[in-house]
């Protein structure tokens, strides 16, 4: 963990913390989505609002998972900047993922 007085353990739960806010922000979004799937027939639209949602939610939750471990790393001095290098590209590639999947 490059220095960190953290363990893997504390690390898993920010993740899953954030995985779980994405889920339930979507479930939230859910009944918008349905209401529009039974009362629209443009497919575009529909689409493009689906990709709206996702992207919203992907946002808040990346953004809490970068929030929290920016703070994890304020107190762990010793290997900030690597930790904080490694966090960006696996945001990035978590942004690249998401996308292939919306």
């Amino acid at each position: 963990m490059f220095g960190s007085k953290r363990t893997f353990e504390q690390y898993l739960t920010l993740l899953m913390t954030s995985m779980a806010m994405i889920s339930v922000l979507l479930l939230g979004f859910a009944p918008i989505s349905l209401f529009f799937l039974i009362s629209s027939t443009n497919y575009n639209f529909f689409l493009l609002l689906n990709v709206a949602i996702m992207g919203i939610t992907g946002f808040l939750g990346v953004s809490f998972i970068y929030q929290g471990m920016h703070f994890l790393s304020e107190q762990d001095a010793e290997g900030k900047d690597i930790r904080l290098n490694i966090l960006r590209f696996w945001l990035g590639l978590y942004a690249f993922v998401g996308s292939q999947l919306g």
